[in-house]
């Protein structure tokens, strides 16, 4: 990243939601290498503790409160410069068991984020959006123009999160920018939840020499990117005024079928492990690549790790 973006967040104050998740949680460390005063606030709902062990070191705050919370949270917006909220339960299985629940989180911690950030006159929300709000679509690449299709409730919450941020720009109460990340990987993913990603899952299974289970035939393809790029973009967004009240995909660009993942990591890992194919699951979606020219264009971001050097540097983390 360049020196004068980082120079941009030296000194300032930057308050990380969902800051004990996997993205949080490599943000946040981030913002404080780069010289940035960081605040994380998480209920430890899906956050993890393992992930911000070394927070007190590095002289991260730390606040255990829940966003919902419009009056025990609002003082934490006190001063601050930038809002990067992650906080989510970003479970399409766990929105489709508790939709209810999911929605109060994803939705009404996401309006509260909002008009605590106005009130404390915060420069600039960036908000993690998702492409599952894309839906199954045929369009591929898929760009920021197609209308969105949600197929679960946890899809339709981040759609709805999105306007929120769009409504909030347009009326001059607070500049937003929501990112919709694709499949995002790297360390600090947790590999042991019920609802995890597919790559930590497959790289723990790996080490152990543990069957590889893929839902399908193994044919359908993602767009991962690794958690690093994310950083990129969150970092051009915040100070970006261009990007102000947009949608952007977060992507790197470049598909890998699910087959040809597990066979990658099986050889990186020297394992035993077999790859075991059982019946598709529901909501999920069979292929997904962005098209990233609004990224590039608006924020001039540009994925530095491939998914070959992403998935290495993540395996050395899950070895130590």
């Amino acid at each position: 990243m360049n020196n004068s973006l980082i120079s941009q967040f030296k000194g300032r104050k930057s308050l990380v939601t969902g800051g004990a998740g996997f993205i949080g949680s490599n943000l946040s460390r981030f913002l404080k290498k780069i010289g940035s005063e960081v605040t994380i606030i998480d209920n430890f709902l899906t956050g993890n503790k393992d992930n911000i062990s070394d927070f007190k070191h590095l002289g991260i705050d730390v606040l255990n409160l829940d966003i919902t919370d419009l009056n025990s949270t609002k003082d934490c917006y006190n001063g601050i410069d930038f809002v990067f909220h992650h906080a989510a339960i970003a479970s399409v299985p766990y929105s489709l068991k508790h939709p209810n629940l999911s929605r109060h989180h994803n939705v009404g911690g996401t309006r509260a984020v909002l008009h605590n950030s106005s009130n404390s006159n915060v420069t600039k929300v960036v908000f993690a959006s998702s492409s599952a709000v894309y839906g199954d679509t045929d369009i591929l690449p898929t760009d920021e123009s197609i209308i969105p299709d949600p197929q679960s409730p946890y899809a339709a919450q981040k759609l709805d999160g999105e306007l929120y941020c769009q409504n909030f720009s347009e009326s001059n109460k607070i500049d937003t920018t929501s990112l919709r990340y694709f499949n995002v990987f790297g360390p600090y993913q947790d590999p042991k939840s019920e609802y995890s990603a597919v790559i930590p899952k497959f790289i723990d299974l790996a080490i152990k020499d543990k069957d590889l289970i893929i839902f399908g035939d193994g044919s359908s393809t993602r767009d991962f990117v690794f958690v690093e790029d994310v950083i990129q973009a969150n970092l051009l967004s915040a100070v970006s005024d261009n990007s102000d009240g947009k949608v952007i995909n977060i992507a790197n660009g470049q598909t890998i079928s699910i087959d040809k993942l597990a066979k990658s990591i099986i050889k990186m890992t020297g394992s035993q492990s077999k790859i075991v194919y059982e019946k598709p699951r529901e909501g999920d979606i069979v292929h997904s690549v962005a098209d990233i020219t609004r990224a590039k264009k608006i924020l001039g971001y540009n994925p530095k790790i491939s998914i070959e050097e992403g998935l290495l540097r993540t395996v050395e983390f899950y070895r130590t």
